[in-house]
């Protein structure tokens, strides 16, 4: 370790000899002796020591304290001052120059080696002080953020090039200033003073921030945005000794955040557009679907209403003529004829399946419940599929829904058959607690993944059920589905009540009763000579040819023809027939609505129902409407005769009243 370098200063020879031999057995170094102020200074300056020993009294123009305030001031080494005596302004001069120690002379060994030694560790930590002192200067000066210290009374003791440039105040006319009359801050939106966070600080010892919106007001008025946060500075033991306040100008972020908010409002507004505009677009998507599933279901019904309109009566009509000519060759001739009869009953047979495949006129004459119940026999006809019905009497007044809520339950049944692999599915149909109608289809099949019937398509079908719900949301109601492997599938319809309408139907036994007592009288009470008939159909080939088998038998006379149930219903008042042919489906007013009419005008005129549909659900809404028999216009037209005569044997109730035994 190298020995501390000490310069004496005396002007006394032999005291600074003697002076020289005690440094260096002490263990200092004594790298010269000055005998005047200005030597002092000069060696000072050479010889960099670490302490002086200083005489006060000096000969030449500077004594002992001048020279010492000159190296202080310039070189920064530690002064003792020797001294035998003084008056006293001297010694108020060498109080000022704040020296490191007095020693009076004479002294003792012990008291010069503790007087330097103790020069020395003091000027050791005050350097120490100093450099850390600069260093937190430099750094605070050179930070980017605005910075003010303050003591614990709140005065200020420090600012940085950045605060007195965001204050207008320079440092040297804020120090000893209290934080509040230089930092003049308020709130942006309602111009009132803000509390001030160092004075807050003080008071609670934690740290503090601005709050949102805050303005700092400079010294020439100038109003900065700014945002802060103090914190107390506290001693070793944890005692407040003052605060420091860090603040920045946030105006380019508030200009940034005011764009970014911009921005996020012209986003947020092209979201809506687009959103909007992809709203519009699955609206339409949906009503296209819808309006699709609606043409479709129009053209399988004029593809049906062709085959009934016109394939079918042709094909009826040559079967009447083909009958009437059996009665009127021989037997030969018969035999052959016979054979066509039956091939034209076949093609009847099977033009009447196809047009009930491609739309069921149930459904469009008696509406949903009809059609649901038609749909289940069908179903198990055709593919020996049995479907469980649970079903309110309820009807839509808007055609499409009827369409669509059919269509939907139709194609859930169909992907049973095809993919659930059970042989029974359940279809329940009722009023749920908040007045809307639900369709539930059921079945405990192997069920499938409802995540992938939109996305994937399963086993290349994806079943419809994504058309399904674009149907039911288009229409204003909602299609849920349920599934898992092995666990079968659940589908639940939702559609507002706004377009039902109530359907009521009679009860059929009792009218089956009436229609047993009304003809068991008119046998009991004779006919007479001739049974006056009126046929109503829109046909006129199907006229024509019932027509003409008509008057191949005596007792039945044929006194009146229509085209449609509102001219049925006029001629009828004018003839009163003893029967009425009545055609079901026919332009303006149908053959059931006619029924109804003339029924409770002339309940006396029997009217039988015709039609080229085996359907139960029709027969049932003819007998509802006061008909007293149900005949298919293919069926042996001996059948249809006897149903006009009444058949006193009861073989008429047997079999052309066919559909009454099933209920």
């Amino acid at each position: 370790m190298s020995r501390a370098k000490v310069l004496i200063v005396e002007d006394e020879g032999i005291e600074a000899l003697d002076l020289e031999h005690r440094l260096i057995s002490l263990g200092y170094a004594s790298p010269g002796v000055a005998s005047t102020g200005e030597e002092a200074v000069k060696m000072a300056q050479e010889l960099c020591p670490d302490l002086v020993l200083m005489d006060i009294m000096l000969p030449g123009k500077i004594d002992g304290v001048t020279a010492a305030e000159k190296i202080q001031e310039r070189f920064d080494i530690p002064i003792i001052y020797l001294t035998a005596y003084a008056d006293e302004a001297t010694l108020q001069r060498a109080k000022i120059t704040e020296p490191y120690g007095y020693i009076v002379k004479p002294f003792k060994e012990r008291e010069l080696h503790i007087t330097i030694d103790m020069a020395l560790y003091k000027h050791k930590m005050e350097r120490k002080l100093k450099e850390s002192e600069k260093w937190l200067s430099t750094t605070l000066r050179s930070i980017g953020d605005a910075v003010i210290a303050t003591d614990k009374a709140g005065m200020i003791t420090f600012m940085n090039p950045v605060a007195e440039g965001l204050t207008g105040w320079q440092l040297e006319d804020a120090l000893n200033r209290k934080l509040s009359s230089v930092l003049n801050i308020i709130n942006r939106d309602t111009r009132c003073p803000v509390e001030n966070p160092v004075e807050k600080v003080i008071l609670l010892g934690t740290i503090v921030g601005l709050a949102n919106h805050t303005k700092l007001i400079g010294k020439d008025g100038a109003e900065i945005p700014i945002d802060d946060s103090a914190a107390p500075i506290k001693d070793d033991k944890g005692n407040l000794i003052g605060v420091i306040l860090v603040f920045r100008d946030i105006t380019e972020r508030e200009k940034a955040d005011e764009e970014l908010h911009r921005a996020y409002d012209e986003l947020e507004e092209r979201v809506r557009e687009r959103t909007a505009e992809l709203n519009r677009r699955v609206e339409q998507l949906a009503r296209l679907s819808s309006e699709l599933t609606l043409a479709e279901q129009r053209e399988r019904r004029r593809l049906a209403e062709m085959l009934h309109d016109h394939l079918q009566q042709l094909l009826v009509a040559a079967k009447i003529n083909i009958e009437a000519l059996s009665s009127q060759i021989g037997a030969e001739q018969k035999q052959a004829a016979d054979a066509v009869r039956d091939l034209i009953a076949d093609s009847i047979k099977a033009s009447r399946f196809l047009t009930a495949e491609l739309s069921p006129p149930v459904l469009y004459q008696q509406g949903l419940t009809a059609a649901l119940e038609w749909l289940a026999k069908w179903m198990q006809e055709k593919y020996e599929f049995t479907v469980q019905l649970q079903v309110i009497e309820v009807g839509f007044k808007q055609e499409d829904i009827n369409i669509t809520l059919y269509q939907a339950v139709r194609e859930l049944l169909f992907n049973a058959v095809k993919h659930a692999q059970v042989s029974s599915a359940r279809v329940r149909m009722f009023k749920d607690e908040e007045g809307r109608l639900r369709i539930i289809v059921d079945d405990s099949g192997v069920g499938f993944d409802p995540k992938k019937t939109c996305n994937e398509t399963e086993q290349g079908t994806g079943f419809g059920l994504c058309a399904i719900r674009e149907r039911m949301e288009f229409m204003g109601g909602r299609f849920e589905m349920e599934s898992a492997r092995g666990r079968g599938s659940t589908f639940t319809m939702i559609a507002p009540l706004g377009g039902i309408e109530k359907v009521k139907r009679k009860r059929i036994g009792r009218r089956v009763t009436d229609l047993k007592d009304i003809i068991t009288a008119q046998i009991a009470g004779g006919q007479k000579t001739k049974i006056t008939v009126m046929l109503v159909d829109d046909h006129a080939v199907m006229r024509q040819g019932i027509s003409t088998m008509l008057g191949l038998y005596s007792d039945i006379e044929l006194v009146g023809e229509a085209t449609d149930g509102e001219e049925a219903i006029g001629i009828a008042r004018k003839l009163r027939p003893d029967v009425i042919l009545m055609d079901i489906g026919m332009p303006k007013v149908n053959g059931i609505e006619a029924t109804r009419v003339i029924h409770s005008e002339l309940p006396q005129t029997r009217i039988i129902g015709l039609s080229m549909f085996d359907a139960d659900e029709q027969a049932a809404a003819m007998i509802e409407a006061g008909a007293t028999a149900y005949c298919l216009k293919s069926d042996d037209f001996n059948t249809i005769v006897a149903a006009i005569r009444g058949d006193a044997s009861g073989s008429f109730c047997q079999d052309s009243f066919r559909f009454l035994k099933r209920f």
